[in-house]
């Protein structure tokens, strides 16, 4: 889709500033998943249409994941309030709601 020149089974380009696949009913209540083509090329999760709703980010130079920030600085950067959980063999790191 959006190509002449498909190079998979599935090639999807767009020009959409905020993804190249959008799923939803309506503009309002839709999600949108691609890269970010205007700026920095890095892979995007967005609720909704606008950058400001973005909810995850993969940085495309480093790697990184970003969720609730766009300019993650670490591997994983997690930007909010919340409960969360994480085990690591026999090691539990963070706060369990459950």
């Amino acid at each position: 889709m959006g190509t002449t020149a498909p190079i998979n089974k599935l090639t999807v380009y767009g020009t959409g500033a905020l993804g190249d696949i959008r799923t939803g009913y309506s503009d309002a209540s839709s999600w949108s998943l691609g890269r970010d083509n205007v700026t920095t090329g890095d892979f995007l999760i967005v609720d909704g249409t606008t950058a400001a709703a973005e909810r995850l980010r993969i940085q495309h130079g480093t790697g990184n994941v970003g969720i609730g920030t766009n300019t993650p600085a670490t591997r994983l950067t997690v930007v909010g309030s919340g409960n969360f959980r994480m085990d690591v063999g026999n090691y539990r790191i963070g706060n369990d709601a459950t």
